[in-house]
C-alpha cells in the first residue's frame, strides 16, 4: 500500500560497556616494533661470531621481555576482570562453564502477505524473556508475553515435571537458578525422557501469536530482557515514534542510531549507590534492540494528524459548554 515501505535498524551493548579499540592497536603496533628492532642487521665490522652470540643475546632478552610483558598483562586483565566482576555480577566467579548450563532466548517476527486480497498477517513466536512490540498508531501492541517461571501457566508447568519455583528478590527462579521458563539450551532441566520438549522444566517450545496487519501499524521493536529493564513498552513507542517522524537522510543508519540511543537510555548512570541512590541492580545487563519501520511515511502521517480540524460538532458542543460556564459564573 502507499507510504509503507519497511526498513530496519539495531544496537547491540554488552554488561553496559563501551568497546576499547585504542588497546588493541597499541598492543598490535607494540608487536610489530619488537619484530623489526630484532630483525635488524648486523653493523659492518663486527665479528661474525660475536655478531651471532649478540644476536641470541638479543632473543633471549626479547624472548624474556615478551613473556615479562605477557606474564605483567596477563595479571592486570586477571585483576581488571576479578574487579569487574566484583562490581558487575560476582555470581560469574561460580557459574558452571558446561554446555549444559548456557542458553539462549529468543523472538522472532514474521509479516506474511496473504493472495486474494486479504491483508497481511503478523506472526510472532517467543521463547524466554526477549520480547516484541508494535506501535499502531501511536499506541503500544504487546506482540509477546515475556516467560517468568512466576506466570501461572508456566509455574504450573515446572511444577509437573518434577522442578519448582523459588520466590526471591528481584524475581522469581526455576530451582533458585534461572529467571525465565523458556529458552534454548540450558539442557540441565531438560533431563526427563519421558517427556516431550513442551513439557520439560524449561521449554524451548515457543508461544506464537497472529496479530492483522492494519495500516496504522507502524514500527516493531525487538530487544532482549536489558531493553526492557528500565523502559516499559507504551514508554518505548513514546520514546521511538518521535525519532522515526523527525529521521532524515540513510533509512537504516538513522534506525541504527535511535538503537544505540535507546541504549544508552536503558544504562544505568552509576552502580555507586552514594553517587546513585536509586540504583536497584537493573541497566546493567546485555542490551541488543532491533527496530522495524512498517511505514515510510510516519512524519506525514503525524503531520495530518496534528493539522486535522476538529469536527463541526465537537466544536460546537464545546462552545456550548464554555458559554454555559461563563453563565453560572455571572449568576
Amino acid at each position: 500500500a502507499e507510504g509503507e515501505r519497511s526498513a530496519d535498524g539495531g544496537s547491540a551493548q554488552q554488561d553496559g560497556e563501551q568497546p576499547e579499540p585504542e588497546a588493541g592497536a597499541a598492543e598490535a603496533e607494540g608487536a610489530a616494533g619488537q619484530e623489526d628492532k630484532e630483525n635488524e642487521p648486523a653493523a659492518a665490522g663486527e665479528n661474525p661470531d660475536e655478531v651471532e652470540t649478540e644476536e641470541e643475546a638479543g632473543v633471549e632478552e626479547g624472548e624474556e621481555a615478551a613473556g615479562e610483558q605477557a606474564a605483567g598483562e596477563a595479571e592486570e586483565n586477571e585483576e581488571w576482570e576479578d574487579d569487574d566482576m566484583a562490581l558487575v555480577d560476582p555470581s560469574r566467579l561460580t557459574r558452571d562453564p558446561t554446555p549444559e548450563a548456557q542458553g539462549c532466548t529468543a523472538v522472532v517476527v514474521l509479516v506474511v502477505r496473504r493472495e486474494g486480497g486479504a491483508g497481511p498477517q503478523i506472526f510472532c513466536a517467543n521463547a524466554g524473556d526477549s520480547r516484541a512490540i508494535m506501535s499502531r498508531a501511536g499506541r503500544v501492541v504487546a506482540l509477546s508475553e515475556d516467560h517468568k517461571p512466576e506466570n501461572p501457566g508456566e509455574t504450573a508447568r515446572i511444577t509437573k515435571a518434577g522442578g519448582y519455583v523459588q520466590h526471591m528478590p528481584g524475581g522469581a527462579r526455576v530451582q533458585g537458578d534461572l529467571n525465565l521458563s523458556r529458552a534454548m539450551g540450558d539442557l540441565r532441566y531438560k533431563k526427563p525422557e519421558n517427556l516431550p520438549p513442551a513439557e520439560q522444566i524449561v521449554t524451548v517450545f515457543p508461544e506464537v501469536r497472529t496479530f492483522q496487519f492494519t495500516g496504522d501499524d507502524e514500527f516493531m521493536v525487538l530487544g532482549c530482557d536489558g531493553i526492557w529493564e528500565r523502559t516499559g513498552n507504551q514508554e518505548m513507542v513514546d520514546f521511538v515514534r518521535p525519532r522515526l517522524a523527525s529521521m532524515n537522510g540513510d533509512a537504516k543508519s538513522s534506525l541504527s542510531k535511535i538503537c544505540g540511543d535507546i541504549c544508552d537510555k536503558g544504562l544505568c548512570p552509576s552502580m555507586d549507590t552514594a553517587e546513585n541512590q536509586a540504583f536497584d541492580g537493573t541497566g546493567c545487563d546485555n542490551m541488543t534492540v532491533m527496530i522495524v519501520r512498517m511505514r515510510e511515511d510516519l512524519v506525514e502521517r503525524k503531520r495530518s494528524a496534528e493539522e486535522e480540524p476538529e469536527p463541526e460538532g465537537k466544536k460546537q458542543k464545546l462552545e456550548e459548554q464554555q458559554e454555559s460556564e461563563q453563565q453560572e459564573k455571572q449568576t
